[in-house]
């Protein structure tokens, strides 16, 4: 099967899973917090941000939701909420498809964002946000992150809650929706199949469909223990000194995982690499790998 065809019937089962997806969204009250399940989907209600509880937020100006769809492996969903008075971080979590489900959808409750008025509509030198299916422009919108890993990240910076009360033509929910499928033959972090927005019955709908690349290894993280040390460069030492010496690899080194400088072959500059990594890391080094070897190997 070729890629073309084979991303083409990717791009339809996601917008299968989307249609899916905000037929039961739509139907389903803010309240709900158990999970529901229908055709094979299931659908999981998150409970409300500290943050909208503690600002005791009334249930009438939460009028928007977000809802990602998870597949075959988990999603790190951060959901911020940009104001003129600074960021305010509503989800940061990890969604995990539900066992013995074709697919698994997340439902995060928001609130309206916040409309300019009619007597501030004039140039503003602070970030002005607006959607196309909005007459009004507003002050404040979310940051949606998806992500796979620290260097696969899919962001939706221009995520505006309609306020009700200021457009005639929403009167009932926003809801943007994802559906996040994985992919390991795609050279491409992030791969936007298709994007939508409607306009029903005064709810507004905005659905993406993306692909994002699947690594089933973390580059680094050779013995696969979550962490990226010495243990680690002493495997990619065995690796190399093994298949230096023509025997065969060891069964448990990911080679793709060991070959940190991405030129193919595992050998002892990858182990220096990981080394020098955990050297910096060990004396408090907050980069993540990728972003250290972007700036070594730059």
């Amino acid at each position: 099967m070729g890629k073309g065809c084979s991303q083409m019937i990717r791009k339809n089962i996601a917008l299968c899973c989307a249609g899916i997806m905000l037929a039961l969204t739509a139907a389903m009250p803010f309240g709900a917090s158990a999970e529901e399940t229908a055709g094979g989907t299931s659908v999981v209600q998150v409970e409300k941000s500290q943050i909208l509880v503690k600002k005791s937020i009334p249930a009438s100006q939460i009028t928007g939701q977000i809802a990602v769809t998870v597949h075959d492996h988990p999603v790190q969903v951060t959901i911020i909420n940009k104001t003129r008075e600074g960021n305010e971080t509503y989800y940061d979590m990890e969604i995990t498809p539900v066992q013995d489900s074709d697919s698994t959808t997340y439902v995060f409750p928001v609130n309206q964002s916040e409309c300019r008025k009619s007597e501030d509509q004039q140039p503003s030198p602070l970030p002005v946000y607006q959607r196309d299916f909005l007459q009004n422009t507003y002050n404040s919108a979310y940051t949606v992150s998806l992500s796979a890993s620290d260097d696969v990240t899919y962001a939706d910076t221009n995520v505006v809650i309609a306020d009700n009360s200021y457009e005639t033509g929403v009167s009932g929910k926003t809801t943007y929706s994802y559906d996040v499928i994985y992919s390991e033959e795609t050279e491409d972090a992030v791969t936007v199949l298709d994007s939508k927005t409607t306009l029903i019955g005064g709810a507004a709908s905005c659905a993406t469909a993306l692909q994002l690349r699947w690594a089933p290894y973390t580059l680094g993280d050779v013995n696969g223990d979550g962490n990226i040390d010495l243990d680690d460069s002493f495997a990619i030492l065995a690796y190399y000194s093994k298949v230096a010496a023509g025997s065969q690899p060891p069964a448990d080194v990911e080679a793709k995982a060991a070959d940190a400088d991405g030129d193919g072959a595992v050998s002892l500059d990858d182990a220096f690499l990981v080394l020098q990594y955990y050297s910096k890391t060990a004396a408090g080094g907050q980069e993540s790998f990728p972003e250290f070897l972007k700036r070594v190997l730059a």
